[in-house]
């Protein structure tokens, strides 16, 4: 029925929503239900299956009768408790009736805001209810009572009404005898004022508490809303805690503890309700409903405190405000109403709890609703009052009930029958806004006094409460009609002329505020922001006066007559208010009177006098808009209706009441408006500053255009239909200072040009919404309104839903039809790229209905659509310059607005056409060049008047124009046909010519001898040959003028070529070819000089950290799956998405994922089972190396100038900013696009074997030169030292003199710089002292590590026939080959142990690592099975690059062996088997290699049983598949490698059989033999065991430290979203933040493991290191990157380094539209390609310069957390 009808999840899922309109929300905390079930919600009854299968239907009568009294309403509650034995029910009701009402004597004297005490005798002195628990359970010194409850059998009987909870002692206000024993309390309340940190420092130093503490005091404060920080026999301690605490500004109150702690027990007393409420009795779930229901619709008994609270109540006039006097016909009110009125008392916790058990009364039966909706208005004033001034926490506030309540059909017709809630309402905004308060402003008077004039400045205005107040009264006007009776609270308020009348008071209390007048000498001095305040105020109550007359129109004919008795009573009161005003606005012309005489166009006039720029003029004139309101029911308001009512016509009515000279004056005060918007525009009001400008900007442009610019101009229009056109017309043209100019005289003695223009083209659109917009005038309803409102925004071209609300008002938004037009006139187009939105295009039939002249489009859009409508209409009638003719206005006859066709007939409106043209003709002292720049624009505005006069009047407008005569006896149409010859206005022509054309049909002998066009030929084509035939001479000119410049040139640098030639001739081409220039590689992006290799330079690099490369949990046989899942070719295409597509925009709820899937188990990768590296990237510029140091030194010095700035770049970590692409750097990489491998010795072709019995021959010749010891790390690895990061060895100089070295010292420093900071994240195997870590090795680290993301970005991606080293791009190779240049650099130092040079050395320790006879070296004793096979390869190119054809032969089968190795070691910890089955060439590829496992860690004997075990269990076919996923991951990084490195060798190979594997394919490629031809190479099998054996004789002394972690093969995904985002809200537990153990209110998932942690929230805060728990999840999991998914805001948190960003996450409403904080709230489908985005901005580690630019961009003084 309306926008608070709603529905749970469970219910949603339960039912169909095929085609509807979905939007959701999610509660933050109880108060609400669910509407399933509840006919008068819907239209349709729903479809849910929950509700339709209920077995306890709810009982009761649907349509409520008279007001129930107590004992009425026992007998109508539903018969489930019937079942209950009476004693027991009556026990029941007894017990829970006396809880509540120990509640509510408790908060009979609780304090009613949170004051802190002034003095010591504050607190002594305060209220207390120690007296009446001592006259009940004694005195605590007398019998050790310390408990207030008492056995319910000792308890006073409840029968006398005079008789309290705690005996007849009345309370008193005096302590009792000085005891030392009395302690006080202090307690500290909720608000939404100040942080966490705030809180817990002044609460640290107001009691001197630890930190823990004071966080738990903190964190109780924020969750249940108060809490005790303090108990003290002191009072003056408190009173200094409570003074310490109030000096920020946090509420604080100090009582006695005793009283505190009964506030405590009434908070359990709820608790305990609301299990009642949940509680089944007998098999029903409404039986103890119906107990609670029983006690709380029960009169209270008025207890001693109950009464000595009225008393108070009553002297300070705060509470149970009855100015209607129907209170004191009930006292005393029922439990409710005083938990109603007592609610501001608690806090946060017990007011939610206490909202729970209301809502949960609710649903009982509809009945049970409307008498308790009945209470609520009962005493909803004393709750708005609490609301307004009192209450600290307003999102926990009763007064939110009656959004639930009011807009329910049967509640809001009961309400408006038998409460006078709707004056209550309208009484309330009256005295807030008059600040009419009491007891030092905390309540609101009741009733108001009329005639107060309101101040704008008070603190009403300032204030936001009183919106909820507009959005009652209007729930209760737009309510809809009950389905069984068609009763409606609307026509129960028709009826109601004191409610009218309290209406047009309330118009009239605002009217005329906030006068402005114009400063004509000096600029304002102050510019206040009052109208802020106003406007805001104004929205508001624009909506209601909308609401407040729509409401008429479900008026029946038997009240037609108190319809119109409305419209004259609002006639009455707007002439009154004009009136009043008249004389207050006009005051600044005194003396003259508030009439005139005015003689134009004919007889004299007298109108009103008023100088717009002289006198006071308001925006705002509510009674105005509550009239125009009123007379827009045109069905309502025809002759036949009104004659009925014998009214004859409206014109009758309103001439009745007023006269037209008063009614003239009613319409004065829109019009006055209208003409200073005018002013202001055309910056007559320039020197009133900004506040101007924001009011005419609000008013026109934004939420208060169609509230009350639409109807100021309505109003102006109904003047013209109902009185006199001539007079109206004039006073139009007086208002706005145009009478001289519309009489001949073009120079304005108040206006210079631009401001006329302005002022002419205001006035001309004020003539044509009065006369082309007939909307209003016609009467058309909310859907044909909103389909011509979305045909007209549509017209302007395809745009995207949120473009098209902006082109649209609210309240076409807003519309139940806007949809369902939307559908029916415009074709959705889906998003198809990445940045792409879903866009609407308008239907091509509906193009014929736009008007160019619609008068919600500016001059831009009207032009802009003129062009639109031109260029289509060509094209369908092939003319050149076609016609826009206006449609016909089909104004009704018999209507009440068919006056406005008269208007045409008026000669005042031909005189106003006339001159619209005529004074922009040529004269002899101005010519045509000389016109005035808005000339167009003015005579564009004139013909389209002229063709809509000729259109709707043909029959007397023609005659008028050629008749009438005005300057040198012209006509219009003489003017007409002077402009048609004439090539300055040549853009009009076809128009003027249309308009002659009709002129000639109706008036021919006026056009006879005046028109020149006697030959028949047609001006246009004329014009347009002209046009050619002038633009053809100036092309021939112009050439001609060119010709002769070229014949001058060639004579004038003739010698000079000649000369040239011969300079050429002597020239030596061979010494051209010897000293060919060298290339240029790019431009430097600081000094855009050429790069060459005369002077050093570089590519922009950022080298990170990263913990991106996953290893498979060791122990998980879902993710072995995963792998085995991977793709046979990774280099093909993969669908990685986890969901299906995104689904249609209107096929209802889309598909849901099986929650059993195996995609479901694998939706998170486990945290902990990541590689830790450095990851290098580049932006793609370079730079000089003197150019970069210049920059890095320039982003220093910025920095430095700007230290309060939030900067994107880190200076301790060497960063800066690219200055083009902002990407964040912080090295520099050495460029090198050539071949440089190919200069060295190839080596000869041998075979494999022939090469290792070669390479072992000369390492045994040079065994006794043990320099090589000189070049490796001491860990017994084979490292080089000189890759290391912890190598200090540098030869001082040598980074001086050669500029590779120089880039190459850029990357070592930020690699070092990291290394030393992720010391525990790198895991280093036989260190000799476990203690000292060496370093970061950068060919494992930097270079692998690099290498292998570049390899898993692209799994599931490729090309057909091409592998993988075939689709690298540019970039990714220069990246590649700069590293690899790096080590070579670094590699290249001079070293004095080299007795044959450095390379001869490095290559010797290259072959000594791969062959194991020298594994007995000292330096060389680790197991080489325990390095990357990979590493080795790296550092083969960077030293030896002619070897990389056998090294990868090697290599790859020492890969082949680790996987084997930790193959079997990881099956065997399977708690299970996996269930993929096996397909595919595993068979071909790896023949018997499986058989020869075991004999090759035969060294082992527990790792050979393992082996035989395993191959036993799961199957040789199996283990091939599991060495299938886990080499080839391998192969792929080498062919990268090596076609970077070694182009010419490695270079593309033809596919001959596509349907090969990746595998086979790139074997083949790099000339690998398969594993199974492994038994014919000897050489390959005695390596394979050797290296086993040396790897089996340390894992048999630890096995536990030697284990291989295998990396997981398959493609990479981020954490699994669903298809549709509510669904993730129906199961909230499943968000649990393991660090608090607790459900977060703002859930944030980690895309990399899904971890769920507290967005933004106290309780998983890091105060020592200030960070939140986003951040600390980040360290452990992406380590300086983070990528979280925010649910409740729809978005993704990028963290980077302790700075980040908002993105829009993956998901796309049904108009294909991002929703970033769903803000529309509507259903949000999963958008696969944003989705694939974000997991390529991860896996190529794009985060950080994404958040680098978002920072960039902006100015950010706070931080990134504050944009």
């Amino acid at each position: 029925m309306d926008d608070t009808c709603v529905m749970c999840s469970r219910c949603f899922e339960a039912s169909d929503h095929i085609g509807h309109i979905v939007t959701f929300h999610v509660a933050h905390h109880a108060g609400g239900y669910c509407d399933c079930g509840e006919n008068e919600c819907w239209r349709i009854p729903s479809t849910c299956r929950l509700h339709c299968a209920s077995s306890e239907p709810s009982t009761g009568p649907s349509l409520p009768g008279a007001y129930i009294p107590t004992d009425a309403f026992n007998s109508a509650l539903p018969s489930s408790g019937s079942q209950i034995p009476e004693g027991l029910r009556q026990c029941m009701v007894h017990t829970v009736a006396f809880a509540i009402d120990y509640m509510l004597d408790v908060l009979d004297l609780a304090p009613d805001d949170t004051a802190s005490p002034n003095t010591e005798a504050d607190i002594t002195k305060s209220s207390t209810s120690d007296a009446l628990a001592a006259s009940v359970f004694g005195s605590p010194a007398s019998n050790g009572i310390q408990s207030p409850f008492a056995p319910f059998s000792t308890s006073p009987t409840r029968t006398n009404p005079a008789a309290g909870l705690f005996g007849t002692s009345p309370p008193t206000s005096q302590p009792p005898g000085t005891r030392p024993d009395v302690q006080y309390a202090v307690v500290v309340w909720n608000d939404e004022k100040h942080s966490f940190q705030e809180v817990i420092d002044v609460l640290q130093d107001a009691t001197g508490c630890d930190l823990d503490t004071a966080k738990q005091w903190t964190s109780r404060i924020h969750t249940m809303g108060r809490a005790i920080i303090d108990r003290s026999n002191d009072p003056a301690r408190a009173l200094y805690i409570a003074r310490q605490i109030a000096l920020v500004d946090l509420g604080v109150t100090v009582r006695r503890a005793s009283d505190t702690f009964r506030e405590e027990v009434a908070a359990t007393i709820i608790e305990w309700l609301v299990d009642l409420t949940t509680a089944r009795l007998g098999g029903h779930s409404h039986a103890t409903r119906e107990i609670l229901l029983q006690a709380l619709f029960a009169p209270r008994p008025m207890s001693s405190s109950a009464l000595s609270a009225h008393g108070q109540a009553a002297a300070l006039g705060n509470h149970f405000v009855d100015y209607d006097g129907l209170l004191s016909k009930r006292m005393p009110l029922t439990r409710i109403e005083y938990g109603f009125c007592y609610h501001t008392k608690l806090w946060r916790g017990p007011r939610l709890m206490l909202k729970q058990v209301y809502v949960s009364l609710f649903r009982v039966s509809p009945t049970v609703r409307v008498h308790m909706a009945t209470l609520y208005a009962q005493v909803y004033h004393n709750i708005v009052n609490d609301y307004l001034l009192v209450d600290r926490e307003a999102e926990t506030s009763m007064r939110t009930f009656s959004d639930q309540l009011f807009s329910v059909p049967t509640v809001a017709y009961r309400l408006v029958g038998t409460t006078p809630l709707p004056q209550r309402i309208l009484g309330l905004l009256m005295s807030f806004f008059t600040n009419q308060l009491s007891d030092g402003g905390k309540c609101v008077l009741l009733p108001p006094r009329l005639n107060v004039e309101p101040d704008v400045n008070s603190f009403p205005f300032r204030s936001k409460r009183f919106m909820p107040l507009f959005n009652d009264m209007r729930a209760l006007c737009a309510a809809s009609p009950i389905a069984a009776s068609g009763d409606s609270a609307a026509r129960v308020l028709i009826t109601d002329f004191k409610l009218l009348g309290a209406m047009c008071d309330l118009c009239d209390m605002f009217s005329g505020i906030n006068p402005n007048t114009r400063q004509a000498q000096a600029h304002v001095e102050y510019e206040t922001d009052a109208w802020v305040s106003v406007f805001n105020v104004m929205l508001c109550l624009a909506r209601l006066i909308r609401a407040f007359g729509e409401m008429y129109a479900q008026t029946q004919a038997k009240d037609l007559s108190m319809y119109y008795q409305a419209i004259a009573y609002t006639l009455q009161r707007a002439l009154v208010v004009s009136k009043k005003h008249l004389e207050i606005s006009g005051r600044a012309k005194t003396g003259l009177g508030n009439f005139h005489q005015v003689a134009f166009g004919g007889p004299t006039k007298e109108l009103v006098r008023f100088d717009v720029m002289e006198g006071y003029v308001s925006f705002h004139h509510p009674l105005h808009w509550f009239l125009a309101e009123l007379l827009k029911h045109v069905k309502l308001l025809g002759d036949e209706s009104m004659a009925q009512a014998e009214y004859g016509s409206l014109r009758t009515l309103v001439l009745s009441k007023v006269e037209g000279h008063n009614f003239l004056v009613i319409i004065e005060f829109p019009l006055r408006v209208l003409a200073m918007v005018a002013q202001v525009r055309s910056g007559l009001w320039v020197r009133n500053g900004f506040a101007i400008r924001g009011q005419l900007i609000h008013y026109r442009d934004f939420m208060l255009r169609e509230l009350c610019y639409d109807q100021d101009l309505f109003l102006v229009q109904c003047g013209l239909a109902l009185l006199e056109p001539q007079l109206v017309l004039t006073s139009i043209i007086d208002r706005f200072h145009l009478l001289a100019w519309f009489c001949g005289r073009t120079a304005h003695d108040k206006y210079d040009s631009g401001q006329l223009g302005t002022m002419l083209e205001e006035f001309f659109y004020v003539l044509l919404f009065c006369l082309g917009e007939m909307c209003f005038v016609n009467g058309l309803t909310e859907p044909e309104q909103t389909r011509r409102e979305v045909i007209h925004a549509l017209a302007l071209g395809p745009c995207s839903y949120t473009e098209l609300t902006k082109r649209v008002t609210d309240r076409i938004m807003e519309a139940k039809s806007f949809e369902r037009s939307l559908m029916a006139v415009a074709h959705y187009k889906p998003p198809v790229t990445l940045s792409d939105v879903g866009t609407y295009e308008l239907h091509d039939e509906f193009f014929d209905t736009v008007d160019h002249f619609y008068f919600h489009y500016t001059r831009n859009r009207r032009e802009e659509i003129e062009g639109i409508l031109k260029a289509r209409l060509k094209k369908e009638t092939n003319v050149d310059n076609p016609v826009l003719v206006p449609k016909p206005l089909n104004i009704k006859r018999n209507g009440p607005y068919a006056g406005i066709s008269a208007v045409f007939a008026s000669e005042i409106l031909v005189q106003v056409l006339f001159y619209g043209l005529s004074n922009f003709m040529p004269t002899l002292t101005v010519p045509a060049s000389s016109m005035p720049t808005y000339a167009d624009v003015v005579i564009d505005q004139t013909l389209h008047l002229i063709m809509l006069a000729l259109v709707e009047a043909p029959e007397y407008f023609p005659e008028i124009a050629a008749r009438k005569t005005f300057t040198n006896r012209q006509t219009l149409v003489t003017v007409l046909c002077a402009l048609e010859t004439m090539d300055r206005f040549n853009t009009f022509h076809p128009r003027i010519t249309w308009c002659l054309d009709v002129f000639q049909r109706h008036t021919p002998n006026e056009l006879k001898h005046r028109r020149h066009d006697d030959d028949g030929t047609s001006r246009a084509e004329e014009l347009e040959a002209a046009k050619k035939r002038a633009a053809k001479a100036r092309q021939e000119a112009i050439m001609k003028q060119f010709q002769v410049a070229q014949q001058t040139f060639k004579l004038n640098n003739l010698d000079n070529e000649e000369d040239g030639d011969d300079a050429l001739d002597d020239f030596d081409m061979d010494y051209m070819d010897d000293e060919e220039p060298q290339k240029s590689i790019g431009t430097c992006i600081v000094c855009q000089e050429d790069l060459t290799p005369e002077a050093a330079f570089g590519l922009l690099c950022s080298v990170m950290p990263s913990r991106a490369i996953r290893t498979t949990p060791p122990h998980s046989v879902e993710w072995l799956e995963d792998a085995l899942s991977a793709p046979l070719s990774l280099d093909r295409n993969v669908q990685t998405s986890p969901v299906s597509p995104m689904p249609s925009a209107r096929k209802g709820k889309g598909p849901q994922i099986a929650d059993s899937s195996n995609d479901e188990k694998c939706a998170f990768f486990p945290l902990g089972n990541t590689r830790y590296g450095l990851y290098a990237s580049v932006c793609g510029h370079m730079m000089h190396v003197k150019c970069f140091n210049a920059y890095t030194d320039s982003v220093e010095h910025r920095q430095a100038h700007h230290s309060t700035r939030n900067h994107p770049e880190n200076i301790s970590r060497r960063e800066f900013v690219c200055p083009l692409c902002k990407s964040l750097g912080n090295a520099l990489l050495p460029v090198q696009d050539f071949d440089w491998s190919e200069t060295y010795h190839q080596g000869t072709n041998m075979n494999l074997s022939d090469w290792i019995r070669l390479q072992q021959t000369n390492l045994l010749r040079q065994y006794q030169d043990r320099s090589f010891d000189s070049i490796l790390c001491s860990n017994s690895t084979g490292e080089f030292s000189c890759w290391n990061t912890d190598d200090s060895a540098l030869t001082p100089g040598y980074g001086l003199i050669d500029g590779d070295w120089q880039l190459s010292e850029t990357i070592q420093t930020i690699t070092q710089f990291y290394g030393n900071l992720t010391k525990h994240l790198r895991r280093r195997l036989l260190s000799p002292h476990p203690g000292d870590d060496i370093g970061a090795y950068l060919p494992d680290e930097l270079v692998v590590y690099t290498l292998s993301m570049m390899e898993i970005a692209v799994r599931g991606e490729g090309e057909a026939n091409k592998t993988i080293a075939d689709c690298l791009t540019e970039r990714q190779s220069r990246v590649i080959r700069g590293l690899v240049y790096m080590l070579r650099t670094l590699s290249n130092r001079p070293n004095p142990a080299a007795l044959d040079g450095a390379r001869q050395l490095f290559t010797r320790a290259i072959c000594m690592r791969i062959l194991p006879d020298w594994a007995r070296e000292r330096s060389l004793n680790s197991p080489m099975l325990l390095r990357d096979p990979l590493t080795i390869l790296v550092e083969t190119a960077a030293i030896a690059p002619e070897m990389l054809h056998y090294i990868v032969v090697l290599v790859y089968h020492a890969a082949l062996m680790r996987a084997s190795i930790a193959t079997v070691l990881m099956l065997n910890r399977l708690p299970g088997r996996p269930q993929i089955p096996v397909d595919g060439p595993y068979q071909e590829i790896f023949g018997t290699y499986t058989q020869y496992i075991p004999s090759l860690v035969r060294h082992s004997p527990q790792l050979q049983q393992l082996a035989e075990y395993t191959l036993v269990s799961f199957g040789t076919d199996r283990f091939r598949q599991l060495l299938y996923s886990y080499t080839l991951p391998f192969l792929r990084r080498a062919a990268i490698l090596l076609r970077v490195v070694r182009p010419s060798r490695f270079g593309p190979k033809t596919i001959t059989n596509p349907q090969q594997s990746e595998y086979e394919r790139l074997l083949d490629l790099m000339n690998i033999p398969a594993p199974s031809r492994l038994h014919e190479s000897e050489a390959l099998t005695t390596l394979m065991d050797g290296w086993t054996g040396h790897y089996c004789s340390y894992y048999s002394f630890r096995p536990d430290h030697f284990e291989i972690r295998q990396e997981h093969p398959a493609v990479y995904r981020l954490t699994r979203l669903p298809a549709r985002l509510d669904t993730l809200y129906h199961k909230p537990q499943r968000f649990l933040c393991m660090r608090c153990r607790t459900v977060p209110n703002d859930p944030a998932i980690c895309m990399f493991c899904g971890t769920v942690c507290c967005v933004q929230s106290f309780c998983c805060s890091d105060s020592i290191a200030e960070a939140g728990e986003c951040n600390m999840h980040m360290r452990d999991c992406g380590g300086i990157v983070g990528m979280f998914f925010l649910v409740k805001k729809c978005a993704i948190l990028y963290l980077h380094a302790g700075n980040g960003s908002f993105v829009h996450a993956p998901y796309a409403d049904e108009h294909g539209e991002v929703d970033f904080n769903l803000r529309r709230a509507r259903l949000q489908h999963l958008h696969t390609m944003r989705y694939e985005d974000l997991r390529k901005q991860w896996l190529t580690h794009g985060i950080p310069a994404i958040v680098a630019r978002k920072l960039e961009g902006a100015i950010d003084h706070g931080g990134w957390g504050t944009l």
